[in-house]
């Protein structure tokens, strides 16, 4: 399975661990990082709480 990569253009908070990503084909899903976060986090996700809070003010 082949897949593209597409250039995120903004992103919304969602409920809590949820970013909306909007896309610039126009495509905006809501991704839960939940289960990432809740579970996986610590061991494969150290510094996505930073890379989140900087999209944030980047897009501010």
């Amino acid at each position: 399975m082949q897949h593209g990569i597409h250039k995120v253009v903004g992103f919304e908070k969602g409920a809590p661990y949820t970013l909306q990503v909007k896309f610039a084909d126009g495509m905006s899903p809501t991704i839960d990082f939940a289960p990432a976060i809740l579970h996986d986090g610590p061991r494969f996700f150290p510094d996505l709480r930073k890379l989140v809070e900087t999209w944030e003010r980047s897009a501010a």
